[in-house]
């Protein structure tokens, strides 16, 4: 019997469980529907709450509520808890106090910021800001961090000003100083000066005192003595009167005497300048020909002629300075060698068309073997031919005239037979511009005088019948223009 009861306590252990187990689920459902009838309602209050203030407050809002109470609870670390407009309205209200300085409307604050930025960008009521780049959109916060940056860097210019300005102070205060050392050193100086200049004006005025004796005593002397060289004065004028009539006399008689003598002046025009000096006697080959002088006639190898045709004689000398109608030959000759009654001489500068011819006649200006004509050479004379005239080359001249027999004179006088002139100064055209330089105005006035001395001596050479030529008429009557150019 004892496994039968066995199978019945097992049966009443799973039936009492079995009846829990649907109790609990029962009691479970009923929990259940309890708490979604709990849900739907919250659910539904949240909807209308939603609904409610969703006009007042955005809903991404709503995740700010723990920041907006921490920020209204003066105790960090125990945060006030408030509600979400209250902490908004409050957090406003204390914007506004930072920004007004006193209770405000968000308005009010918005305007005086505004104000604040305007008056800030505008250089006409900050000029202290001028030169500072204030952002086109920058913000409240960005402007002071501006003028925060504006107001450092002035005070650093301001310290640096300072510094700069205490160094200068201190190099000030120790040139002056050292300046005030110097105008010590300076009056003791002038002080020193002031007393040797007392000195020497005691001295000078001592010495003046002295020198107005002296000058009292000569002046005594002198008046005594000035009636003596009044009278003496009087009389020496009388004796210059005198002297000046005399040396007038004396002039006008100089002149009278110079045209008498004049008068009787050798016409050397005729005599001299067309006097023949010698003629071809015979003409040979290879341009060679023989003239009548020999070695009693007093010529040399070198000695030049001009050969003139016999029939047509020699020109006469014209106007001497002037270039045109030169007494150009036929041809010219030099001595080649001299013998006893007749020279070997070379034709030079045969005339294009023209022979030379037995009988023809040969002149040389210079040669006379009875006489020896005086010569004055003045000027600048162009030998070589090459453009430019030199005083130097007026030598060139002289020689020829003293190795042909002729004699040099220094001055114009009455002795002279001929004045060769060298080339005619010539003023140069300057304008008033080039005047106004010294050297140009230099050359002007060297050239003027030049001319003036020429026209002097040609004047002096007319007045006195002496017949003048240039250098060129010279070469041609005494057979060397040839050789010139050689």
């Amino acid at each position: 019997m004892p496994p039968i009861q066995q199978q019945q306590t097992s049966r009443g252990g799973l039936i009492a469980a079995l009846v829990v187990s649907i109790v609990f689920a029962v009691g479970f459902l009923i929990w259940a529907f309890m708490s979604n009838a709990d849900l739907t309602r919250a659910q539904n209050e949240n909807l209308a709450l939603k609904t409610k203030y969703g006009k007042v407050i955005g809903e991404g809002s709503l995740g700010n509520i723990g920041d907006l109470q921490g920020q209204m609870s003066l105790d960090p670390e125990k945060p006030r808890t408030v509600n979400l407009v209250d902490a908004a309205i409050e957090q406003r209200n204390s914007l506004v106090r930072l920004i007004s300085g006193a209770e405000g409307t968000e308005k009010k604050a918005t305007d005086d910021v505004l104000s604040t930025i305007a008056a800030l960008k505008d250089p006409k009521m900050n000029p202290a800001l001028q030169g500072v780049a204030i952002p086109e959109n920058a913000g409240l916060t960005a402007i002071v961090k501006t003028l925060a940056d504006k107001a450092k860097n002035d005070a650093d210019a301001v310290k640096k000003a300072n510094d700069d300005l205490k160094s200068a102070n201190q190099q000030l205060q120790a040139g002056m100083a050292s300046q005030k050392d110097e105008i010590a050193k300076r009056d003791a100086a002038v002080a020193e000066a002031q007393a040797a200049m007392n000195k020497a004006v005691a001295d000078a005025k001592a010495a003046i005192d002295d020198k107005q004796k002296q000058v009292d005593d000569f002046s005594a002397k002198a008046a005594a003595s000035d009636k003596a060289m009044t009278d003496r004065d009087a009389e020496v004028q009388v004796q210059t009167q005198t002297l000046q009539r005399s040396l007038a006399k004396a002039k006008s008689d100089y002149e009278a005497l110079l045209g008498k003598f004049a008068q009787y002046r050798p016409n050397v025009k005729d005599s001299i300048v067309r006097n023949v000096d010698a003629t071809i006697t015979q003409v040979a080959p290879d341009s060679v020909c023989y003239i009548n002088l020999g070695f009693g006639d007093h010529v040399s190898p070198g000695l030049t002629f001009e050969v003139y045709d016999k029939f047509e004689g020699i020109p006469k000398i014209g106007d001497g300075t002037s270039s045109l109608d030169m007494p150009k030959g036929k041809a010219s000759l030099e001595i080649i060698s001299v013998g006893q009654n007749s020279s070997q001489c070379r034709v030079l500068g045969t005339k294009s068309g023209a022979t030379v011819a037995q009988g023809d006649l040969c002149a040389n200006l210079v040669y006379d073997k009875n006489i020896k004509p005086v010569f004055y050479v003045y000027g600048k004379f162009d030998m070589d031919q090459n453009g430019v005239a030199t005083e130097a080359e007026a030598e060139v001249i002289k020689n020829l005239i003293t190795r042909w027999g002729g004699k040099i004179s220094d001055k114009v006088n009455i002795d002279v037979d001929f004045v060769v002139f060298g080339k005619e100064p010539t003023i140069p055209t300057y304008s008033a511009e080039e005047l106004a330089q010294p050297l140009q105005k230099a050359k002007a006035d060297e050239a003027k005088a030049a001319l003036e001395a020429y026209n002097k001596i040609r004047d002096e050479a007319v007045s006195l019948h002496i017949p003048v030529m240039n250098q060129n008429r010279f070469l041609y009557y005494t057979g060397y223009f040839d050789s010139s150019k050689k």
